[in-house]
């Protein structure tokens, strides 16, 4: 079987694939404030800001251009990396078509890895994956005061101080070079500050020509020159050699200003990022944890007759909400390829990545055709989401639905606020994995027990109880219609019944054939995922309620 590899962020041009360049526009922009928030690095506060959501494609297209057959094709390819940075928070992806598998290389990054049986000649196979995610403008508020001078106590991976290939930090001349800039400060952070300071003036950018970009820090600090991965392979391989904990992030550098009209605008009004591919750094802090910088960025100011450099400290410690660093995965971009093996003639492949506003992936391939998708979407893009999946991209929507897990999706959809000490049932214990869920439904007055004192957590919902919980949560008004069903007002069930009148009233629930309810049937993630979102938002609550014969 051969074997192709095709590094996605740093290619060379030819008939496989465009070139793909780590790209940087200088920053010159207005930043706007945004609603500020805050959120926790460890054990101190960092500023989150102007928050956007974006859902990047990253789509390759593996074809034949033979007058052969093309068997047995796998196709590797990074996935985003689902541990994200403090300024940015996954919210979901779309493989399509899904991996074979999903594996980690040495270095923890995904890779999904796909199957093509055979690609008759002319043929092509699309292999698309689609991120949510939610990124923000972030200040870390740093206070030399409250950052510690030793890491004796922290726990990371000492690969973050290690040698690595283009990051040379066993290298004399680096070493010497990080000790002449630091002098003889101790402080993690001064060294750190000093550091950027010194590349920041130190090195011009530059991504031309090929054979002088990418080369590494040792590369980068003979010559000074460079694109984003030698900046940030020198300032790492520095960091390193005095003992500061550092690692790379790839993504893209978004400067929404500068980059909204060609030649990043697509036909179907995607923007093409190709271009905005960038890797930049990010080191550890004692007591702070992991604090994001960027060194490439180039400031100049008019000084008479000439322009000089200067160092810009807003690139320390902070992303101005004006610009965006929207994280892939960790690691320089010459770590991620796509590799390809097979047998037979040689594929061609096309690689591009786009970026479009607001969240746009349905993350469960076993409901992509099931009647109560628009539902599930809706439940599954809230932040946390309302509902969630069993991973692997499964949702199971034909599954029974259990009374802790209604309880956990309500107090997701409704942010009770009960502080309840316990639930007060007998089979509910603190090491249960929906004990709060419980404890808060059952304070709102939303969830009740059985005579005997017990939940019954694990026990199916019928759809009478849904009806009557759902009533409860959302105590919607009664309309007094004659709305009803034929099966109502049965033994064990009749107490349900005017909690089903009053949802059928509302849109909420609906019936079977005959004018049946059917309330002794226990319901499905899917149905609950339909009636909740009915209760949620009126757009999906049903027009021809008075009826009562819509399945959900």
């Amino acid at each position: 079987m051969k074997n192709k590899k095709v590094d996605i962020f740093n290619v060379k041009e030819d008939k496989t694939l465009k070139k793909i360049i780590c790209f940087l526009l200088f920053l010159g922009m207005v930043v706007f404030p945004g609603q500020a928030g805050v959120a926790a690095n460890r054990n101190k506060e960092v500023v989150k800001s102007d928050p956007w959501v974006y859902t990047i494609t990253h789509r390759t297209v593996v074809s034949n251009p033979d007058t052969e057959s093309i068997y047995n094709i796998q196709v590797t390819i990074p996935l985003m990396n689902d541990e994200q940075p403090v300024f940015q928070e996954f919210l979901g992806e779309e493989l399509s078509p899904w991996p074979v598998k999903i594996i980690e290389d040495k270095k923890g990054t995904r890779l999904g890895v796909f199957h093509i049986a055979v690609l008759q000649p002319g043929e092509e196979k699309v292999i698309e994956q689609r991120y949510a995610v939610r990124n923000f403008g972030i200040d870390y508020k740093l206070d030399e005061a409250l950052i510690g001078t030793s890491y004796s106590r922290e726990n990371f991976d000492a690969g973050y101080l290690a040698e690595e290939k283009k990051i040379e930090s066993a290298n004399n001349l680096v070493i010497q070079y990080a000790r002449d800039v630091v002098k003889d400060e101790t402080s993690p952070y001064q060294m750190a500050r000093k550091l950027f300071a010194d590349i920041n003036l130190f090195m011009t950018y530059q991504n031309e020509p090929e054979e002088s970009i990418n080369q590494g820090a040792v590369h980068a600090l003979r010559t000074g020159i460079g694109n984003c991965e030698d900046y940030t392979a020198l300032f790492i391989a520095a960091a390193r050699s005095l003992g500061i904990p550092a690692r790379a992030q790839t993504g893209y550098l978004y400067l929404p200003r500068e980059q909204s009209g060609p030649p990043f605008i697509n036909e179907d009004g995607s923007l093409d990022i190709t271009l905005m591919r960038h890797t930049w750094p990010e080191i550890l802090l004692p007591k702070q944890g992991w604090v994001v910088l960027d060194p490439t960025y180039t400031l100049t100011v008019n000084n008479g007759t000439r322009k000089d450099k200067v160092v810009d400290w807003s690139k320390f410690g902070q992303i101005a909400p004006g610009s965006r660093h929207i994280f892939f995965t960790y690691g320089r971009s010459d770590d991620a390829f796509i590799e390809i093996k097979y047998s037979g003639a040689k594929p061609q492949v096309d690689f591009s990545e786009n970026l479009v506003f607001g969240h746009h992936i349905f993350p469960f391939r076993d409901s992509t055709t099931h009647w109560a998708k628009d539902s599930i979407r809706y439940l599954s893009h809230f932040s946390p989401p309302i509902i969630g999946g069993y991973g692997n991209g499964l949702f199971g929507p034909d599954d029974l639905v259990t009374r802790a897990q209604l309880a956990a999706m309500l107090n997701r959809a409704l942010s009770l606020d009960y502080h309840v000490s316990q639930p007060q049932f007998s089979d509910i214990t603190p090491g249960y994995w929906g004990y709060a869920d419980i404890a808060a439904a059952k304070g709102a007055g939303i969830v009740g027990g059985f005579p005997d004192g017990t939940f019954r957590p694990e026990k199916s919902v019928t759809r009478a109880e849904l009806a009557v919980i759902i009533g409860r949560a959302f105590n919607f008004p009664r309309i007094f219609s004659d709305i009803s069903f034929q099966d109502l007002g049965q033994p064990g069930y009749a107490w349900a019944d005017e909690g089903i009148i009053n949802l059928a009233e509302s849109g909420i629930v609906a019936g079977y054939p005959g004018n049946l309810f059917r309330p002794e049937k226990p319901v499905t993630r899917a149905e609950v995922a339909v009636i909740l979102s009915r209760a949620m938002d009126g757009t999906f609550r049903l027009a021809n309620k008075s009826e009562g014969l819509n399945q959900e």
